[in-house]
């Protein structure tokens, strides 16, 4: 009998015996029969009405035989044979009884008895019967020739072979209880089952199911085994690992954690699951018709879900189908979700009301696993992680599709997952696939929100992905969040916004990205953005809303993405955030069909930042609207373009700018554009406004006075076939004055071009040959006319510099000359303050153009010099020796010589600018009544920025030996101090002065490149030391000392042998300089304080050696660097990189190389790569740190070699 079945008794035959009646079957095969509940016997139901009537079956076999659930739970007894007697046990003999030599291969009853079941008025009695006449044989499978010798002694069958008084049957509704085996009663004690086995079509939840003879109904049933009561439960913590046999629709309200009864720790799997593999069917937990959560686990609950597959649980039901949740975070609790598929029961018909994975503290996994096809309403999704615990959540190679979400508000969305993230929230999703995503909300995938939080998505792939703000990810953070994209894919993901808000924070075709106050961190790195669009929104690909924070887009391939403000990215940078684009980052075919940026739409407010680097535009376009490639508006915000390609960029009037178009507000604004390259870049025709600027259109609104290399720089570019529908093929720019911008472009070399016939050399008369006037144009913004304009409103921008009006040349000469002369090189002047007196010759714009003063001998007469807006002649002066060359050494340096005078050489304030170039300088008057200082450099305020640059001169004392001076050198108390490539040196000090004094008012910059100080001493009583640089440094300033500076042999008696700096907000960056016995009471070297926040960078090779302390104060240290906080609270940085300390000593006090007193919670110090060599001191024979909840980390291959501690603990 083959795949026989009935859906009430007997799959294969159904007999009633009456008197003298008899069934007799032998060598007969019944496979695969069935009957369904209620009917008894998958293959054969027999009711043996008397004691006359026969069964004999022998020799025959039973595979697969079954009784199945029904939609009745009653019956469903003996999976391959049922008999109901109808007369008293002890007539049940050989005579009218006997099955002989039969076999069972997987026989299971959904009722009781898999192979046998008898109802009967006595089990136990019909029981002894059978063994007392031996009335019932099988064939042993293990060895078929043989009969199983212990079936009536081995509690192993004892579930096999059952039956049921009729006093108990209940019309077939009995519960297993009371059922009992046939011949021998099993141990109720439990028993420790590993695996326990759960069969919802047959199991049993019995006291000792879980075993593959009787393997329990529910998995809820497991849970709920008191551990107490198994004998051999193991001692050591212990996973309880379940094997689901059969797909079930029983299981709901699982509650895993401390207080359940059999453990805390659970596998649970599909039966035959292995890893990642195929040969195995993933068993379903059927949950639609349940509105109570599946599974619950907290506190230390463990939950590992394998090999199985979900639906959902009923659509109105408002609870998760899994929640997660922390009570403290401690207790963690963890769910590992692996080789599982979720997918909704009809999405077609009904919509979810719940979410899929509530997560709200402890660590939940998911990997290889597939979740498609749900339809969520009321902002419902796959995954909630829900801000009131600790989590860590990572998806991992799992793929995600079909999925969509309505009913979102405000800043809602994410049908995948959803975060909200404070401290210690974090999730990553890895090597995961997400297709055909969509939401009505914020992020068609992810949304995440919150303070704080860790958002790592990599080698993920994002496919038609749809959302209002970020079609694929969105994420609005507050503080301290850390964002990384890295090696993904973004394929046709879009905006589905019905509203054109370009003033909303949001935007994105694939990613949206908020930061909304500071300190946050945005790496995307290594993806694809392929035909994304923004639609109605800004940003075809990305859009970024940025405060005080650091974002970088590295090595991204942008392609075909097309949106309104910026084809491909959108971004506003605000307070101080930075972007940075670059790692190769390409953008091919990007494009917007209506306002500014085919690729790159951008505003930088309040100290916004964006820097494109090493970075390709190809191809891209702007239909009616400015900047083909990109446009950028900057208000007090840097914009830096360096080694970029645009090849093919284009925009059509009213558009201007076929690659770049640069809207400057304000003098604070910074332009930096540096060899990149534009190829066949146009502004093509179209309404006939506009259209200015083939390449590059600048709009400036800062007057040509403030334009400076600080804030305008187009250097080392190359212009190939370029050209302009409008005006400047090359370039354009519109200004308050052009002839005023084309002077100070000019007088600044502020552009640079290459020579493509003589590359790598720049043009040499860009700015006076006329043949070069159509590409670089400039229109006056009065005449703009919106674009209305006819080529003579437009002028060629170099005008002045072709009429020669950019630099006027005077001479000094110390003999046979007169201040009456016209001081040209024939007929030179004898005092610098006669030329100043002296007004410029028409075409020659003040505050622009250059004076120039040569200094044909040396000159003891020039003192008391002013130089401000106030000077008569111009601002902008350049002080020189005749003949002098940047680094040459072929011209005579003339010396200036004053130090017969009292009174102070050069001073300049507000809008003054001197240079001073190979020149030689010596000091003021050594009497101890002189205090005013050679060069005075004073800020009004500061928006006015005097400029001092020095530049390959000598400044040396007369006569130090027998003479020490009162003043210092040089006093800067706001604007900008540049030494480069100049000598200073055998100088005494007294009464603390020094080379230079930071004054305690202004902003200023000091920047000292490649100059060396050597053999100076300073006498100081009141501690304040520093022979070469001692001040106070608050915020706004900055010390920057670099690029192989030497500081050798300077001492002095005051705290920082070279250096001392206290203030509020001190920083200092040294890179690649070099201190050589320097000596102070404090830091041989280097004396820092800060009352606030303090911040020190050494890099590059720098090198400290034979720096020692010469103080004896216990409070006194630092061989080399003495390093100090005055308050708690504020954040502190050290970083010393790559650098050398050798044989630096604190002799008897702490640090013999670095001292540190850090009194700030927040404070980070990374010695990196540094090597420490024969140092010696107390306490610390290199360094000595004293901090409380600071960091420290040494790292970096950095060493110590022969470094001692003279007493007391530590190297």
């Amino acid at each position: 009998f083959s795949s026989c079945s009935s859906s009430v008794n007997g799959g294969a035959i159904y007999a009633e015996l009456n008197f003298n009646a008899a069934l007799s079957i032998d060598n007969g095969i019944f496979k695969d029969c069935n009957c369904t509940q209620p009917g008894n016997g998958g293959s054969l139901c027999i009711l043996q009405q008397t004691d006359s009537s026969k069964i004999f079956l022998t020799d025959s076999s039973f595979i697969n035989c079954l009784t199945l659930p029904g939609t009745s739970n009653q019956y469903g007894w003996g999976g391959a044979i049922y008999i109901e007697l109808f007369y008293n046990p002890p007539s049940l003999t050989a005579t009218n009884f006997q099955l002989t030599d039969l076999s069972f291969t997987n026989c299971k009853a959904s009722g009781a008895g898999n192979n046998l079941h008898i109802l009967s008025n006595d089990t136990t009695a019909v029981g002894n019967q059978i063994k007392t006449g031996f009335l019932l044989t099988v064939k042993d499978l293990f060895d078929p020739t043989n009969i199983i010798s212990d079936l009536y002694t081995n509690e192993w069958y004892c579930f096999d072979y059952m039956g049921i008084n009729k006093s108990k049957a209940n019309s077939g509704n009995a519960p297993f209880t009371d059922h009992d085996p046939l011949f021998v009663s099993p141990s109720l004690t439990p028993k420790f089952n590993d695996p326990y086995v759960v069969d919802a079509e047959y199991g049993k939840d019995h006291p000792i199911c879980g075993n593959s003879r009787l393997k329990c109904q529910t998995i809820k049933y497991i849970l709920n085994i008191n551990r107490i009561s198994i004998d051999d439960y193991p001692s050591d913590p212990v996973t309880i690992n379940i094997e689901l046999q059969s797909n079930t629709q029983l299981e709901n309200g699982i509650m895993i954690d401390s207080n359940t009864p059999i453990g805390n720790n659970f596998k649970i799997q599909s039966s035959e699951y292995t890893s990642e593999g195929t040969d195995y069917i993933k068993r379903q937990i059927q949950t639609s018709s349940k509105t109570q959560t599946l599974f619950t686990i907290s506190n230390t609950g463990r939950l590992k879900l394998l090999g199985l597959h979900f639906d959902n649980l009923n659509p109105t039901s408002n609870n998760p189908l899994i929640s997660i949740s922390q009570s403290n975070n401690i207790e963690n609790p963890e769910v590992i979700i692996k080789d599982c598929i979720f997918e909704q029961i009809n999405p077609e018909l009904d919509s979810l009301n719940h979410t899929l994975v509530k997560v709200s503290g402890g660590h939940f996994i998911v990997g290889n696993s597939l979740i498609q096809n749900y339809e969520f309403e009321n902002a419902q999704r796959v995954f909630e992680l829900i801000g009131s615990g600790q989590y860590q959540v990572d998806v991992i190679n799992s793929e995600f599709k079909n999925i969509s979400q309505v009913g979102t508000s405000r800043d809602d969305g994410g049908a995948v997952i959803k975060s909200d993230q404070d401290p210690s929230r974090n999730f990553m999703v890895k090597d995961c696939i997400l297709s055909d995503i969509c939401t009505d909300g914020n992020g068609g995938a992810i949304n995440s929100a919150g303070w704080e939080g860790t958002n790592q998505v990599y080698g993920t792939i994002f496919t038609r992905c749809f959302g209002r703000h970020g079609g694929a990810f969105y994420a609005n953070k507050a503080v301290s969040a850390y964002i990384t994209i890295d090696d993904c894919e973004f394929k046709d993901c879009e905006s589905n916004s019905q509203i054109q808000d370009f003033e909303a924070l949001g935007g994105g075709g694939a990613v949206c990205i908020i930061f909304q106050i500071s300190s946050c961190e945005l790496l995307i790195r290594n993806c694809l953005f392929d035909s994304c669009k923004g639609n109605n929104n800004k940003g075809g690909a990305l859009h970024m809303t940025l405060f005080r924070s650091v974002s970088v887009i590295d090595g991204v391939q942008f392609k075909n993405c097309q949106g309104p403000r910026g084809g491909a990215i959108s971004y506003v940078g605000n307070d101080n955030n930075n972007l940075n684009i670059n790692g190769s980052t390409s953008f091919t075919s990007c494009s917007s069909l209506s306002n500014p940026g085919g690729a790159i739409h951008s505003i930088l407010n309040n100290g916004g930042n964006a820097l494109i680097n090493n970075t390709q535009f190809e191809s891209c376009n702007n239909t009616n609207s400015a900047g083909g490639s990109i446009f950028i508006q900057i208000n007090n915000g840097s914009l830096s373009i360096n080694k970029v390609t645009f090849i093919g960029s284009s925009c059509t009037q009213p558009g201007s700018g076929g690659a770049i178009a640069i809207v400057q507000q304000d003098s604070n604004s910074r332009i930096s554009i540096t060899e990149s390259s534009f190829m066949n870049c146009q502004t093509l025709a179209g309404s006939s406004r506009y259209g200015w600027g083939g390449a590059i259109y600048i709009f400036t609104q800062i007057p040509a006075t403030e334009l400076s290399s600080t804030n305008f720089i187009l250097s080392d570019l190359s212009f190939y076939e370029c050209s302009a529908s409008g005006a400047g093929n090359n370039l354009h720019i519109q200004s308050p004055n052009t002839y005023n911008t084309g002077i100070a472009i000019a007088a600044n070399s502020l552009l640079t071009v290459k020579d493509l016939t003589d590359s790598p050399n720049i043009i040499s008369d860009l700015y006076t040959n006329d043949s070069y006037s159509n590409d670089y144009m400039g229109i006056d913004e009065s005449k703009v006319n919106d674009g209305n304009t006819q080529i003579s409103d437009h002028q060629a921008l170099f005008l002045a510099a072709q009429q020669e009006y950019i630099t006027k040349e005077y001479y000094i000469r110390s003999s046979d000359s007169l201040d009456e002369n016209d001081c040209s090189q024939l007929n030179p002047c004898k005092t610098i303050n006669y030329i100043l007196s002296k007004s410029l010759p028409t075409g020659f714009v003040k505050g622009l153009s250059i004076s120039i003063i040569n200094l044909l001998s040396e000159t003891s007469e020039q003192n008391d010099i002013n130089i401000s807006s106030e000077t008569e002649l111009n601002n902008i002066i350049t002080i020189k020796s005749d003949g002098y060359v940047s680094r040459g050494t072929e011209y005579t340096k003339q010396s200036i010589l004053t130090s017969l005078f009292d009174t102070t050489l050069f001073t300049i304030s507000n809008t003054g600018r001197l240079k001073l170039f190979g020149l030689h300088f010596d000091n003021l008057n050594p009497s101890s009544t002189v205090t005013n200082p050679l060069i005075q450099i004073s800020q009004s305020y500061d928006r006015q920025n005097p400029q001092v640059t020095i530049k390959d001169c000598i400044f040396e004392q007369i006569n130090p030996q027998s003479n020490s001076l009162s003043h210092s050198i040089m006093i800067t108390s706001g604007g900008t101090l540049l030494i480069e490539n100049t000598l200073i040196q055998n100088y005494e000090f007294i009464n603390g002065q020094r080379v230079i004094d930071l004054g305690s008012s202004g902003q200023y910059l000091v920047d000292i490149v490649n100059s060396e100080f050597k053999n100076m001493h300073q006498e100081t009583s009141n501690q304040q030391g520093g022979a070469i640089i001692s001040g106070r440094i608050d915020y706004g300033a900055l010390l920057r000392i670099r690029d192989q500076c030497k500081f050798n042999n300077i001492t002095s008696t005051g705290q920082g042998g070279a250096i001392c700096c206290t203030g509020y907000y001190v920083v200092i960056e040294i890179n690649r300089v070099s201190f050589i016995q320097c000596k102070g009471i404090s830091g041989g070297a280097i004396f820092a304080a800060s009352e606030d926040t303090l911040s020190l960078t050494i890099d590059n090779q720098s090198e400290f050696k034979q720096c020692e302390i010469i103080g004896n104060n216990e409070n006194q240290g630092g061989g080399a660097i003495y390093l100090m906080t005055e308050r708690w609270g504020f954040d502190n940085i050290f970083y010393i990189r790559n650098s050398i300390f050798e044989e630096c000593k604190s002799n008897n006090l702490e640090g013999g190389a670095i001292l540190m007193k850090i009194l700030s919670r927040r404070s980070t110090c990374v010695i990196d790569g540094v090597q420490f060599i024969n140092c010696q001191g107390i306490s610390g024979g290199a360094i000595n740190m004293q901090s409380q909840e600071s960091q420290i980390t040494i790292n970096g291959s950095s060493s110590f070699t022969s470094c001692s501690s003279l007493s007391n603990p530590g190297v």
